[in-house]
């Protein structure tokens, strides 16, 4: 089977999502298009990249009406199925290669195979072509898709995506669109607790944002190889443990792992720990993001939940981003991790998170200030038309409240129990707030954010 990149229409897929996001239409919206500029099929897959799917399309001219496919071509039970295992070396890894068939496919940070020659000799040796690719913010986008896309004479039957979040991403999206089977191997404490599991994917979009265009898919494997850990730099490890600390929140674990936190952000070294509490660590929040995701497969009610802190997080990183290109990259820009564990604390500064231990807001703190961020971050003045502007695109803003943020506010060890369908809009309600963007942004003033 050819891969049909030539016949997917990109710039007519990249005008309808540009007019979109223009539009300020959110993931519940109807899309609409002009069936006489675009066709079904161009608008149907622009509309299932979009803010990773909306509802349905809507032909302006004739108002006739489609749904839009919530995920690429597997059901909803295909979705949640992922098998994920841990390894503590890579030669335990290769078992799950060797039951592949012929046809199998690599993408790789180059960074990762720089740091660990001996993946790129085991593939090699096992005839797997490899794509390497330099991830970035910036290579984290459509064109990278397109140019990979371009490189498959034919579809593989599996693809490898061997790298941290943003290489997850990507391959997992490339993989959507090449309608194989997807292996992910995360390389990062983040991406092995947060960006493989639950078949989300996204890249960039340069006026929109962070991972606004993307799909649901699923994936075969998870590899998490702990020896890979142990050379992240102390900064990746920290931007993982926002993560973990979230999770173990959400879950109310937090103070039976609380020694394991303080080791792991002093010392910045996933060596902190003794392997088998890295092994259980990791196992602990891939059942709890399973426990969750399994329930709520394409992110509709408590998934949700799973976004605290991001929203403050997707501000936070294109603030930096604009700061750090008006002053010739002098300026560092802040990671993803670092910027959800400032949008974790912000919360709980003006007590949106709830019933919080108090090593939380300690153990955040700890973390922001051993990275050298310190409040205030901005000057509100200088930042607030831009920050409205950045939040009124949020992938999580409602279309039926124009200006409206859906806001992540949760209480401790509120997913300890899966709330019962009955429950869940009661749940919502205790756990999430709608605000504008200007009333969000005096909170985040009032955390101390902006001066």
């Amino acid at each position: 089977m050819k891969i049909l990149n030539a016949h997917i229409n990109w710039p007519a897929i990249e005008s309808l999502l540009d007019s979109w996001f223009a539009g300020g239409f959110s993931r519940s919206s109807a899309l609409p298009f002009n069936s006489s500029e675009y066709s079904w099929e161009t608008a149907l897959l622009a509309g299932a990249m979009f803010k990773r799917g909306a509802p349905e399309l809507t032909c302006v001219a004739s108002g006739e009406k489609r749904t839009i496919p919530s995920h690429r071509g597997f059901s909803s039970q295909e979705l949640i199925a992922t098998q994920y295992k841990i390894f503590s070396e890579f030669e335990d890894f290769l078992s799950v290669i060797d039951h592949l068939s012929s046809k199998v496919a690599a993408l790789c940070d180059a960074k990762v195979l720089a740091l660990h020659p001996e993946i790129e000799v085991t593939l090699n040796r096992k005839n797997i072509r490899i794509l390497k690719i330099e991830c970035t913010e910036e290579t984290k986008s459509l064109f990278t898709i397109q140019s990979l896309l371009s490189k498959f004479p034919e579809k593989p039957d599996h693809l490898l995506v061997i790298g941290g979040g943003i290489c997850c991403d990507i391959g997992g999206f490339l993989g959507g669109l090449l309608g194989c089977r997807i292996h992910l191997v995360p390389t990062t404490l983040l991406a092995s607790v947060d960006a493989g599991l639950g078949g989300k994917t996204g890249v960039n979009h340069r006026a929109a944002g962070k991972n606004q265009i993307g799909f649901f898919v699923a994936l075969e494997t998870i590899s998490i190889i702990t020896s890979l850990l142990k050379t992240l730099s102390i900064t990746c490890v920290r931007q993982g443990i926002s993560e973990v600390l979230k999770h173990s929140f959400l879950d109310g674990s937090l103070e039976r792992w609380q020694p394991s936190f303080e080791k792991l952000i002093t010392e910045g070294n996933m060596a902190a720990l003794e392997p088998k509490e890295i092994q259980f660590l990791l196992k602990e929040n891939l059942d709890f993001k399973a426990r969750i995701v399994s329930f709520d497969p394409i992110e509709k009610n408590i998934r949700s939940m799973l976004n605290f802190g991001h929203t403050t997080a997707h501000l936070i990183e294109s603030l930096s981003a604009i700061q750090s290109a008006k002053q010739n990259e002098k300026c560092s820009v802040i990671s993803h991790g670092v910027a959800v564990a400032i949008g974790q604390l912000c919360f709980l500064r003006v007590g949106w998170a709830k019933n919080a231990p108090p090593a939380y807001s300690t153990l955040l703190e700890t973390l922001i200030e051993a990275e050298k961020i310190h409040f205030p971050l901005y000057n509100f003045k200088s930042i607030d038309l831009v920050a409205r502007k950045i939040l009124r695109q949020d992938k999580k803003r409602y279309i039926e409240q124009m200006n409206d943020i859906l806001c992540i506010t949760p209480s401790y060890g509120c997913l300890k129990a899966i709330p019962q369908k009955n429950e869940l809009g009661l749940f919502l309600d205790m756990n999430t707030r709608l605000l504008g963007a200007e009333n969000l942004l005096l909170q985040l003033k009032i955390s101390g954010l902006f001066s």
